[in-house]
This record gives C-alpha cells, structure tokens and sequence, in this order.
C-alpha cells in the first residue's frame, strides 16, 4: 500500500462535506456502471468529475503511472496478470534510485525560508481518500497516519542546514524557525477512524516465478533484491536471489575495512562472525560521525567555528583505502548515511559522494609494469542507510533532529546508491529489510528495549546481510 499526502486548508470543512456527498455519488454510479467488475477493487479516477478538481489533500492508495512499464516476454511470463504485477515491481526497485523524481514535485519549494501558506496546512481530519486500486490479496483493516504537511518533509535539502552553527560535527544545530514548530503531524487519519480495506484473494502466484528473469532495466550490481517480509522474526526475501561470488578462496583475505557504518552494532556484530575471524585476516573499524570520532562524551562537547568541510572528509577516507596493505584481496563497506542527513544539506551531500566515487576509482602509474590502475584495487560495496522510527522520539518536534526524516533518508540513498551503482560497486540496500523489521528501532539494549531510540536497530535485523557478506566472500 503506497500513501501520498497533498496539503488541505483545515478552514474547508464546509465544502469538504459538498464533496464529499458528491463524492459518493459518483462512486454509486462508477459501481453501477462497471458491475462486473467490483470484483477486483474499487478504482475512483479523478478524470470522472464533470468540473475541473484541485486536489487539496488526500490519500492515494497504489497510485501509480501508466508510462513506467517494463517489456516482458510471454515466455518468461504465463499469466496475463504478469506485466501488471511486473510494472509495479520494476516501478519500487527503478525509484531507489532515482533521486531526481523524488525532487520534481518541490522543485524550488524545499528551501526552508520558502513561503509557507500555514492556512492550508495538511488537516488529518479534512483529508480524503479519492483513489482506491486495491490488488488482490486478503483483507486490511488500517491506520493511517499522516507524518509531514506537504513539502516539508523535504526542506533543508538545499538550504536551512547551516553546519557552522552546531557543533564541530555539525550537530545540535539550533533555528529560531525550526525550533518548536509543529510541520511533523504524526497525526492519525480521521482522529485514528480505521480504514477498511477488501482486498479479493489472489488466484495464483505463477507469475511470481518469472520474476527474477527481468532486471527492471536496472544496472546496477546489487548483491541481493533487498526486498521481502519478516515472517516470525525470520526474514523472507520475495525471490531467493542467485548471489554473486568471490572468486574461491585458498587462504585468508587481506583487511575488511568497516567505513562509516552509521549501525556501530552491525559493524561490531561483523567483527565477531566468520567474516572478519576467518574469512578476513582482520577487520578495521572507523567510527565517524560527520568526521572520526574518538570518544562519543568528547565529541558531542567539542565545538568550533567551522563550516562543514568535504575536503576533510575525503582526506580521512583516503588514508584508508590507500593505505598499501588494502591490497586486491581487500574489500571496504562503506556509508554515508544518517549523520549526514541530519546534520548535512543536500548539496553538499551530493558534492561529498561524488568526491567518495573520485577517491575510489583514482588511478596511478605502476613505476615497474607502467601500467595504469587503480589506486584501491579491492572489493567496494556501498551499504545504503537504513530506514529509521522518528515516531518513538521523546519530542518528535525537537528543533536539531527536524532534518532527520524518512522522506530524506530516501533521497540521499537515492543519489548515493545511483552514483555507486554508474562506478560498478556493489550495493548492498539494507533500507527495505530494516524499514520492515517489526521490532523496530531501539532494540539493540542488552537489557531490553531501549526508549525514544530512533535509529538502532537489534543485531537481528541485519543478520541475513551478514550472512549474505559471508556467503559472497567465501566463495564457496
């Protein structure tokens, strides 16, 4: 189910109930009219309104475009359903990547000094559903909740961040504007009403079988869909990806280098497994924040005049993966993820990756064969950032965290993992597995769940990512 919030004037309530008894008169008649087939869902287009409609706020349930269709072979597909359920799948798996049609529908409107008309704030109560396209299934009883009013949740990407006010790490960034303002919603739907939804069961799943033979005019080299369900706290992939090899190893690799990992447990989990005790010879690991943090107390407290620095935070990088013992036999995770969101705009977000990807495919002269290659010969995979629970914050209106949010994290993937992906490095996308974990954030404490933690995420959460880095680097 995809939802889509458009802002509503909350001072509309009269003519919302005018259309909303027009509304449900044209759904009687669309029902009357297409009899035979209310089998399949309810399907309400706004192209039957017989005067011009302005959608001020409403929720689409599976709206999606007719031109993002992907060319299937009947072959490969036996049901008539199959290019359907396929244009649908390729749609979710091409928009992780494509950052640009994230920003089109705010273009010049994410500045946080824009305009900003509060009259016609998004209002849960005066929202509507004007579009139902429900696939066959089962049967969804649901509570919505709307998050941001619209066009919020993306404000600061390029303006509205200023590093040089927070700390040296350009945390704890405090705005008169932002402070104590009230955007986040996290309101439910018609005062927490449940919707209802009948979904008709699915005939067959035959089609599912052939979807693994379509890339969805993907390149990229993920090392798996990324994709599935947590069922009893086991993750099931929709598909079992047939994943790519290391060539077979002989004898122990080089260095693992952990790099940025903003889950300092996944790392440390990956420190004490098969992979960094006997796969690798050793496994090195940098804790940064926006720049390599020592001690965590220290770093909070240390503060300067600086604005944020991408120079500074390539350097650190470099002397990594230049380090003469990353050999060919080396391999390197690597993420710019949460730290970066919060604290960064997305300018210069874009400005430090493409940096990242220049650091990573340089090129020198060996003095002995003059051959010209590669100054880091190793393996590189890209982790994306994980999704995170803003929702269990203590203050989910608090003025330095009001850039940290989902919306956003899904952009800087976005860009990241398409310009990792245009270099030829492995993606390894971790947002859908944490995104669907059903514990959620602040399960990582060893002694039980830990309150208001947004961002950490219990071990078990990334174990199939672990022995999925195993698996490849193995060999076997």
């Amino acid at each position: 189910m995809r939802i889509q919030i458009l802002p509503r004037s909350t001072g509309s309530n009269k003519d919302f109930y005018k259309f909303c008894v027009a509304f449900f008169v044209i759904i009687y008649v669309f029902l009357w009219l297409s009899r035979p087939g209310v089998d399949n869902g309810l399907i309400v287009k706004l192209e039957n309104y017989e005067e011009p409609f302005e959608p001020k706020s409403m929720v689409l349930l599976n709206n999606t475009t007719e031109n993002n269709t992907t060319e299937l072979h009947g072959k490969d597909f036996p049901d008539s359903k199959a290019p359907e359920f396929t244009k649908h799948w390729c749609r979710q798996r091409r928009e992780r990547l494509d950052w640009k049609a994230m920003l089109s529908p705010c273009v010049n409107k994410i500045g946080w000094n824009s305009s900003r008309d509060k009259a016609n704030a998004t209002d849960p109560n005066t929202s509507i559903i004007s579009l139902w396209d429900i696939r066959p299934l089962a049967f969804y009883t649901a509570n919505i909740t709307l998050d941001f009013h619209f066009m919020q949740w993306l404000q600061g990407s390029s303006s509205g961040l200023v590093f040089i006010i927070g700390n040296a790490q350009g945390k704890y960034q405090r705005h008169l504007e932002v402070d104590g303002n009230r955007d986040y919603l996290q309101a439910p739907l018609w005062d927490g009403s449940p919707v209802e939804i009948t979904v008709p069961p699915a005939s067959d799943d035959e089609y599912l079988r052939g979807i693994s033979n379509t890339d969805c005019d993907v390149k990229c080299s993920f090392m798996w869909d990324g994709y599935g369900r947590w069922v009893q706290n086991k993750w099931k992939p929709y598909f079992k990806d047939p994943h790519q090899k290391h060539e077979a190893r002989t004898q122990k690799r080089n260095i693992m280098g952990l790099w940025r990992l903003c889950h300092v447990f996944f790392a440390h989990s990956l420190m004490q497994r098969k992979l960094c005790r006997d796969i690798f010879k050793r496994c090195n690991f940098s804790y940064n924040w926006i720049y390599p943090v020592n001690k965590f107390t220290a770093a909070k407290r240390d503060n300067d005049n600086f604005d944020y620095d991408n120079e500074r935070v390539l350097q650190s990088f470099r002397r990594i993966v230049h380090d003469p013992q990353m050999d060919e036999k080396s391999a390197i995770i690597v993420n710019f993820g949460l730290h970066f969101v919060e604290s960064t705009n997305f300018t210069n977000y874009k400005r430090l990756i493409d940096g990242l990807v220049r650091v990573l495919t340089d090129e020198e002269k060996d003095l002995i064969s003059n051959v010209t290659r590669r100054k880091f010969r190793g393996t590189v995979i890209w982790k994306t950032t994980t999704a995170i629970n803003k929702e269990k914050a203590s203050n989910i209106n608090l003025g330095h965290k009001r850039f940290m949010t989902q919306q956003r994290i899904l952009l800087y993937n976005a860009y990241a993992t398409a310009q990792m992906c245009r270099a030829g490095f492995y993606v390894l996308d971790v947002f859908p597995i944490t995104d669907s974990y059903p514990q959620g954030t602040g399960t990582h404490g060893a002694h039980g769940p830990v309150k208001n933690d947004i961002v950490h995420y219990s071990n078990l959460a990334f174990r199939p990512a672990e022995e999925l880095l195993e698996e490849y680097f193995d060999g076997k």
